[in-house]
């Protein structure tokens, strides 16, 4: 947490809830971004020779990524922005700012559906545990 909010803000927060704030991580002081994070992890795991199958989520993420660390201006780059732009907002520290599950409801990342294909109860089994029903 302290990675993605910073923390001076890590602090703030424990503080409005009368507990103290300690860490130890290098770079906690600034405020990074989840997706920041999540890129540095796989650069280091693909440094150290780790490798990823052409399958992997992980492998597919890194392709979501360009060079400089951000998200590609692909299909796939996309699809990532977007989720990662839902988790951003839904982690947001101040409750103030994170947005409502009916905001929620409305963003990209969870509307986008091939809209030819609505679900009804009748499509979904035990099984299909995430699975959003109209």
């Amino acid at each position: 947490m302290a990675l993605i909010f910073g923390t001076p803000r890590m602090k703030k927060c424990a503080k409005i809830h009368g507990l103290g704030f300690e860490c130890n991580l290098p770079h906690a002081d600034k405020r990074g971004s989840l997706a920041n994070l999540v890129y540095n992890a796989l650069s280091i795991d693909a440094k150290e020779g780790d490798t990823f199958g052409a399958d992997s989520p992980a492998y597919e993420l890194l392709l979501a990524f360009d060079r400089d660390g951000k998200f590609a201006k692909t299909k796939l780059g996309l699809k990532y922005f977007e989720a990662f732009e839902f988790l951003d907002k839904c982690l947001a520290l101040d409750y103030r700012k994170r947005i409502s599950a009916e905001e929620a409801l409305k963003m990209k990342f969870l509307r986008k559906r091939d809209d030819k294909k609505k679900m009804t109860h009748g499509d979904v089994n035990d099984d299909d545990e995430d699975v959003i029903i109209n």
